[in-house]
């Protein structure tokens, strides 16, 4: 299982990643990272996958533009990238995943919690990597339960967690690759500064995820979808 590493939008947070020789990476649309930030992530051979940050500005109450993702996507040309979902409207997600690949882009599509799992036998059908989203703030029980039918019907697909980073989650399905912001926790900052017990702290989260995705070693190496 791959661990891809979110709230990188921070230059602080990006070097550290480097400097343990960790790779994979998220970047979210919704923080928008700066060029810095982008260029930062290209000079050190980063493996990036975008996501569209639906679920954050929708919680915000803000609406994202398909065309401005699709600008966004053609200006800093991620090597992968999610599509923009739309939450509680699987039609609206599936419009924009059409118009994006109308535009010559290959977004990864997302399923969502709640959806009627015909739609995600359609996306199998269609996909190599699907996401799974909306189960962050659901209840464990629920959020088990409904990954134990995902995975019944699909065992052999490969599937990303967005935000799925449980430990008995992650021992009990076989995710293909997850994402995580836990290893910056309360310590997410714009700020240049970071204390040397905060340093300390996200290397042992950093580790923690690495160990629950099953390597042993800060060794991290790179596999494209």
């Amino acid at each position: 299982m791959k661990v891809y590493f979110g709230g990188c939008e921070y230059p602080k947070a990006l070097t550290q990643l480097h400097d343990l020789d960790i790779k994979a990476i998220m970047f979210s649309y919704a923080a928008k990272p700066s060029a810095h930030v982008w260029q930062m992530a290209k000079d050190y051979s980063m493996d990036i996958l975008l996501d569209s940050g639906a679920f954050s500005a929708w919680s915000r109450g803000k609406r994202i533009s398909v065309q401005e993702y699709a600008d966004y996507l053609t200006k800093w040309q991620p090597q992968k990238y999610f599509n923009l979902d739309v939450i509680g409207d699987s039609e609206g997600t599936a419009r924009n995943q059409t118009y994006l690949e109308s535009l010559g882009f290959l977004p990864i599509p997302v399923f969502h919690f709640g959806e009627p799992m015909t739609l995600l036998d359609e996306l199998v059908r269609n996909y190599k990597v699907i996401g799974l989203g909306g189960t962050v703030g659901k209840p464990h029980t629920q959020r088990r339960a409904w990954l134990g039918k995902v995975y019944s019907l699909h065992p052999s697909v490969k599937f990303h967690g967005l935000g799925i980073t449980n430990r008995t989650l992650l021992e009990a399905y076989p995710f293909y690759s997850v994402d995580s912001t836990w290893w910056l926790a309360k310590f997410k900052t714009k700020s240049p500064r970071v204390s040397m017990d905060q340093e300390i702290e996200r290397e042992h989260r950093i580790k923690a995820l690495l160990t629950m995705a099953g390597s042993g070693t800060l060794q991290y190496q790179v596999s494209l979808f």
